[in-house]
């Protein structure tokens, strides 16, 4: 029987890593002998293996607004800012930031609205025209070239985790956040969280859509 050997990137949001080298050789097949084997088996069971990259597809409660995001998100914000619990009826809202010209539609177009938002200037907020879900958000700050879209309406949404909890300044006392991830009490420094590869992926986005080569 010939071994097979997991090869695939891994990313944390957005941001595309490599599996160990022990678990890159390691088997697949757990009655194989090798101390390779042991490593996989022991680390499968901790891994994220949602990070693997894949193809992701999500839509509206009726299936009239159906997308696919064609690739892997520059960051997941957990966000308990009072406007969102307010907004979305719940504790938080879980956002995974796309850009718009990576989310392809694949059925009918959403309605936009504006309302307010917590800083001043709006937020845009694509709806079902049929069951008036919430697909994603546009906010000022990435304009029509960011997307936040709603995790909840991915087909499959317990795959994609949080990078960063925002806003817990107004958590509700009982939400309890994983030990280990990354906490702000408001917002955080783009520059220093996201790291060099995703900023200038965004910066890139931002700019063609400046230049009107992008969405």
């Amino acid at each position: 029987m010939t071994s097979r050997h997991v090869t695939a990137p891994v990313t944390r949001g957005g941001v595309k890593s490599q599996l160990p080298k022990e678990l890159l050789n390691a088997s697949l097949f757990p009655w194989e002998s090798g101390s390779s084997s042991t490593f996989f088996i022991t680390h499968l069971s901790t891994m994220n293996l949602t990070t693997v990259e894949k193809t992701l597809e999500g839509g509206c409660t009726c299936r009239t607004v159906r997308y696919r995001l064609t690739s892997k998100p520059l960051i997941v914000h957990c966000c308990h800012c009072t406007w969102c619990q307010r907004e979305t009826g719940s504790a938080f809202a879980i956002n995974a930031l796309f850009p718009a010209e990576d989310v392809i539609h694949l059925n009918e177009e959403p309605i936009t609205i504006k309302i307010p938002s917590l800083s001043g200037r709006g937020q845009i907020i694509a709806r079902c025209p049929r069951c008036s879900a919430a697909v994603w958000s546009n906010y000022a700050g990435g304009g029509p070239a960011i997307r936040f879209i709603r995790v909840g309406t991915l087909d499959e949404p317990g795959e994609t985790v949080p990078d960063v909890h925002i806003y817990t300044s107004t958590k509700v006392p009982w939400v309890v956040l994983p030990d280990g991830v990354e906490v702000f009490e408001e917002y955080y420094d783009v520059a220093k969280v996201w790291g060099k590869e995703t900023s200038e992926r965004r910066f890139e986005v931002l700019e063609r859509v400046k230049s009107g080569k992008g969405v």
